[in-house]
């Protein structure tokens, strides 16, 4: 009888052990699946920030420039960061690295500076800021 006690209560160790074995596996599951949804929500929310800076980038620069003048770079930065961020939804806040956002606003204005090379009406715009003080008077401009 002393063995059949032994082998009960190896075998009632043996269940323990897989049981916390399988704990332990939905345990590591459950850590992976949520940090897929966390993942997955990171780049939902940074879609929605470059879909901000595309469709509103340029009139945003455009108005900092306008504004703000030159020699103010950072001044105009942090213009349009404030601005971008007044824009999205309080969940994407929480999650955005704001290094990552600073890097993606940088970027959208090198693209900016690009088009207002290439557009002379949109550098006339820009650079208007002169206009908006009342020193001198806008040139006419043509919209195509």
């Amino acid at each position: 009888m002393n063995k059949t006690i032994y082998v009960i209560i190896a075998l009632a160790a043996v269940c323990i052990i897989a049981a916390f074995v399988y704990i332990a596996i939905e345990i590591c599951q459950r850590k992976k699946s949520a940090a897929g949804e966390d993942t997955a929500a990171l780049e939902d929310a940074q879609e929605i920030c470059m879909k901000i800076l595309t469709h509103s980038g340029l009139m945003l620069f455009t108005e900092a420039e306008r504004q703000y003048g030159s020699g103010t770079g950072s001044l105009k930065l942090s213009a349009v960061k404030a601005q971008v961020l007044a824009m999205l939804p309080d969940w994407v806040k929480a999650i955005v690295d704001m290094d990552w956002l600073i890097k993606q606003i940088e970027a959208k204005l090198t693209e900016a500076k690009e088009q207002w090379k290439a557009n002379e009406n949109l550098s006339m715009i820009a650079n208007s800021n002169s206009f908006q003080n009342g020193k001198s008077s806008p040139k006419q401009v043509t919209v195509k």
